[in-house]
């Protein structure tokens, strides 16, 4: 399939979810990647994440979030603002940063401490994925363009509310796959390097 057909199904898809659906989801994927990821490793130091668009019901990431904060105090967490034409900048995230809704409903740092940093684990947001790792998002190219910038080793791990499509015909050169994807029954590990 197409990436703008499997677009247009996936938004749809996330549409029928309830909140009741959403919270159960988002649960199970936060148990999963706490159960898979050794948080009190000395690798993963520095964690990026998306924060979920609430109207597009994606994953609840602030579960993830909180629990690092309790469990993990140690571990830096940075969050993305976009830019135009498709760039990001990156915040530190903690329990006071002031967050405020971009024009695509996407929570911010409202201000805070910008972070150049590379981090050692990123959250990917995906409206589906691949049994090769690729993703498909919404089509800014936002992430596409920071996985670029990043070194190989960083481990990239994408939260899916579906389990894997067969294959996604459109891949170019500038799709790069991930390495872990969580669905709120499954971790999907694809071709490490």
């Amino acid at each position: 399939m197409l990436k703008s057909e499997i677009r247009r199904i996936y938004k749809q898809k996330r549409k029928s979810y309830s909140a009741e659906q959403m919270a159960i989801h988002s649960k199970a994927i936060c148990e999963l990647f706490f159960d898979t990821f050794i948080i009190n490793s000395n690798s993963i130091k520095i964690i990026h994440s998306f924060l979920p668009i609430k109207h597009a019901n994606e994953p609840d990431t602030f579960l993830i979030l909180k629990k690092l904060f309790d469990q993990a105090p140690f571990i830096k967490i940075l969050i993305p603002s976009m830019l135009p034409l498709g760039q990001m900048e990156h915040y530190y995230y903690n329990h006071n940063t002031p967050l405020i809704f971009n024009k695509m409903g996407i929570p911010e740092a409202n201000g805070g401490i910008r972070c150049f940093e590379v981090p050692d684990l990123i959250l990917l947001p995906l409206l589906a994925f691949d049994y090769q790792g690729y993703r498909v998002g919404y089509g800014q190219g936002y992430y596409d363009r920071y996985l670029a910038e990043l070194p190989h080793n960083v481990i990239k791990v994408g939260l899916s509310l579906e389990n894997p499509i067969t294959a996604i015909s459109d891949i170019n050169e500038f799709d790069i796959p991930m390495d872990y994807c969580i669905t709120p029954s499954k971790i999907f590990e694809f071709n490490l390097y």
